[in-house]
């Protein structure tokens, strides 16, 4: 059985192609569960795990998908999150 996750190079792009569009739909459905959790805006979001807010907009607009590194900063910002939750849509929800 073949992983299922990606990586995402610099640029937004995949380096490989094990995620699906509907995936990705869903990568950005968890991290909106994350920012209601916490209680958070987009701006306040990204201010908190440390990327631009044009960026946060841009993945919950879905014009951009979350990198492996926002997933990363995610996770180290709020370590009560379930990486495999997060990442692939198992284990527990916050």
């Amino acid at each position: 059985m073949e992983p299922n996750f990606a990586i995402i190079g610099q640029n937004g792009s995949y380096l490989n192609g094990w995620i699906s569009k509907k995936n990705d739909d869903k990568m950005k459905e968890r991290i909106i569960k994350v920012m209601e959790h916490e209680g958070m805006g987009q701006a306040q979001f990204s201010a908190a795990i440390g990327i631009q807010r044009a960026a946060m907009s841009h993945i919950i607009s879905g014009r951009n998908n979350p990198s492996l590194d926002v997933m990363l900063k995610i996770l180290h910002r709020f370590p009560y999150i379930d990486p495999d939750w997060l990442l692939f849509e198992g284990g527990n929800a916050p």
